[in-house]
């Protein structure tokens, strides 16, 4: 977990997938992210993300990481 830990903390972008954030010791991953981290959960289940700030993706993970990848395509790609 320490490796995840540091791992994290350095992270620009943090995707999690098929979790409702509650299972530690993962869990707290989140907590180790800087503000400035885009965070995107994917999951079908239907969640309070609250001060976490998570784009949530809500559905399979084999619908909606083609959906992820094509709004981080467009929203983020250089000019």
């Amino acid at each position: 977990m320490t490796d995840a830990e540091i791992l994290v903390r350095e992270c620009d972008i943090l995707i999690v997938v098929g979790t409702s954030l509650n299972v530690y010791p993962a869990a707290g991953l989140r907590y180790a992210c800087s503000n400035q981290c885009l965070k995107f959960l994917v999951d079908p289940g239907n969640f309070q993300l609250g001060e976490q700030q998570f784009d949530h993706f809500q559905g399979s993970a084999t619908e909606k990481i083609p959906e992820l990848v094509d709004k981080l395509i467009q929203d983020y790609k250089s000019p």
